[in-house]
C-alpha cells in the first residue's frame, strides 16, 4: 500500500521526550500501512537512537536517520528527503497526538483547496504557570494563541485560518507545495551559529499567505504541547523574543534586497512617515470618540465595564522582554557587519540540499 502521509520528528538530545512521542503515535487509529514516521537525530549524544529503535515493532513504518548538519532546519529538509508521502507532518519531540490526529490531518487534506493544516497545540503543564504567563495569550478572531510558547486553541469547529497561525509542533503541507516554496529558513541553531537564524517555518506560512491560502484547522488534529517548568520563566520568554529580533533583522535585510515581499518590522520610509503621521493623528481622534461613547453606554449599563488593567508587575515583565527584541535584533545586524559570510547566507533564495549548509 501506498503511504500518503510522512511523520517527521526533527529531534536533539531529548531521548525522554521521544519515548513519549513515539508512545503517542504508537496508539494512532490510522491505518498503519499508509503513513511511516521518520525520525531525525540532529546531532544528538543521548539515546536518542536506541529509542526510536525500541519503538519499531510499535509503529510498523519507523525510521531513523542521523542529521550531522546543525540546526532545526537542516532536519526538517532530510525529513522531507526522505518522505515518502504526498503529505509531510512535522511533529516537535514534545508533541503528544491524540489517537484521532491523523484522522484530522486526512479529513483536512481530502479537500483540494487545502495545502497545509494543523490544530490545537494545548499546554500540558510539568509544573502550574505563574499567574503572567496567562497575559502573554493573544486573542485572535478565530481563538487565542501564545506564540512564546507555541500554543493554539481555536475551538472544537474546522475552520480555514490564515497559515501564520500554524506552528511547526503541528504543522502538515503537501510536499509538492513545501519543495515549491523553498521549505522552511534557517531555524534553532547552536550558540556559535546564532547569528545564522532565519524565521524557521513562519517564513514558509507567511509566503503562502501572500499568495493566498489559507490553511485548515482541525479540533481532531490535536496535540499536547509538553511545557517544561524552565519555559515558564521571563528567562526563556525573553529568549524567544531575542530570537524573534534575530528573525526581524534577518527579514529586513532580505527584503531591503528583494527577496521577501512580507515585513513587519523594518523601519518607515522617510517618504511615507507624514502619512503615518497623518493616520496616528486620526486613530488618536477615533480613539476619544470611541472612548466617550464605550464610557455613555457602560453608566447606562448597556455594556459591561471593561477587563481590569494589566497589573504593574505584568507591564515590566512585557517591558523587559521587549528590550530583549532590540537586543537581538542589534545583535544580527552587528553580526552582519563583522561576518561577510553571514550576508550571504541570508540572501540565500532558499535553503533546499547543498543551500542549507552552514558556511565553512
Amino acid at each position: 500500500m501506498h503511504v500518503n502521509y510522512s511523520v517527521i520528528i526533527p529531534t536533539f538530545n531529548q531521548a525522554a521526550k521521544l519515548r513519549l512521542c513515539l508512545a503517542h503515535l504508537a496508539k494512532l487509529d490510522f491505518d498503519s500501512d499508509s503513513f511511516e514516521v521518520i525520525v531525525i537525530d540532529n546531532g544528538s549524544t543521548d539515546d536518542t537512537k536506541g529509542v526510536t529503535e525500541s519503538h519499531t515493532g510499535m509503529i510498523k513504518n519507523l525510521h531513523y536517520h542521523y542529521c550531522a548538519e546543525p540546526g532545526l532546519m537542516a532536519a526538517r529538509h532530510m525529513g522531507c528527503e526522505e518522505a515518502k508521502g504526498d503529505i509531510i507532518c512535522y511533529l516537535d519531540d514534545d508533541s503528544l497526538v491524540t489517537k484521532e490526529w491523523l484522522q484530522g490531518m486526512a479529513e483536512s487534506f481530502s479537500r483540494d483547496d487545502v495545502v497545509i493544516a494543523g490544530g490545537p497545540c494545548i499546554p500540558k503543564y510539568e509544573a502550574p504557570p505563574p499567574d503572567w504567563v496567562e497575559y502573554f495569550w493573544s486573542e485572535t478572531g478565530y481563538g487565542k494563541t501564545n506564540g512564546f510558547l507555541s500554543l493554539v486553541d481555536f475551538g472544537n469547529e474546522f475552520k480555514m485560518i490564515p497559515p501564520n497561525y500554524i506552528y511547526g509542533c503541528n504543522l502538515s503541507i503537501r510536499k509538492s507545495v513545501f519543495l515549491e516554496n523553498g521549505g522552511t529558513q534557517p531555524d534553532y541553531y547552536p550558540k556559535k551559529y546564532q547569528a545564522y537564524q532565519g524565521d524557521g517555518e513562519g517564513a514558509l506560512s507567511l509566503n503562502l499567505q501572500q499568495k493566498g491560502f489559507w490553511a485548515a484547522y482541525n479540533p481532531k488534529a490535536r496535540i499536547e504541547h509538553l511545557i517544561p517548568s524552565a519555559r515558564l520563566t521571563l528567562d526563556y520568554f525573553c529568549w524567544r523574543r531575542y530570537f524573534n529580533g534575530i528573525h526581524a533583522s534577518y527579514h529586513d535585510v532580505r527584503r531591503e534586497h528583494g527577496l521577501d515581499r512580507y515585513h513587519a518590522h523594518a523601519p518607515d520610509p522617510i517618504s511615507v512617515r507624514l502619512s503615518h503621521v497623518i493616520v496616528r493623528t486620526i486613530r488618536r481622534l477615533l480613539g476619544r470618540v470611541k472612548r466617550c461613547i464605550l464610557g455613555f453606554l457602560r453608566a447606562a449599563g448597556v455594556i459591561s465595564s471593561p477587563a481590569p488593567p494589566v497589573p504593574p508587575e505584568v507591564v515590566a515583565i512585557k517591558r523587559k522582554i521587549e528590550k530583549s527584541f532590540h537586543a537581538g535584533y542589534a545583535f544580527h545586524q552587528e553580526s552582519l557587519e563583522k561576518d561577510p559570510k553571514l550576508l550571504e547566507w541570508v540572501l540565500r533564495k532558499n535553503y533546499l540540499g547543498e543551500n542549507g549548509k552552514l558556511p565553512n
